[in-house]
């Protein structure tokens, strides 16, 4: 009988925050942070295994160099934290994660017609 327990995989708390900006001295350039947490919650519907969540930093910069074309960067996980984008467990079995991406970074260009 699991009654009175807290549901698996449902954290409390959990969101995202970013900050963008454009400075005047540089037109076409946008510069950006974000955060994405995930709170702690339980893995299991007995409550005995626990997730303790995580908090994850990314940053992200484009500049139009004109109309038509724009170049970006993605800096994801610049604190390089181990998460998990899934756990669980499945009877008094060891806990199984589904591993996050570590630090990475991404590059590109943007062309428009």
């Amino acid at each position: 009988n699991y009654s009175g327990n807290t549901i698996m995989s449902a954290p409390r708390v959990s969101g995202w925050a970013g900050l963008d900006w454009t400075p005047t001295w540089a037109p076409g350039l946008l510069l950006a942070a974000e955060t994405q947490l995930m709170g702690r919650y339980f893995m299991n519907d007995a409550n005995t295994f626990t997730y303790n969540g995580h908090m994850l930093v990314n940053l992200r910069g484009e500049y139009a160099l004109n109309p038509h074309v724009k170049i970006y960067t993605r800096l994801m996980n610049v604190t390089n934290t181990r998460w998990a984008t899934a756990s669980q467990v499945q009877g008094t079995a060891t806990p199984q994660y589904a591993p996050g991406l570590p630090f990475n970074a991404y590059a590109g260009l943007v062309v428009t017609f």
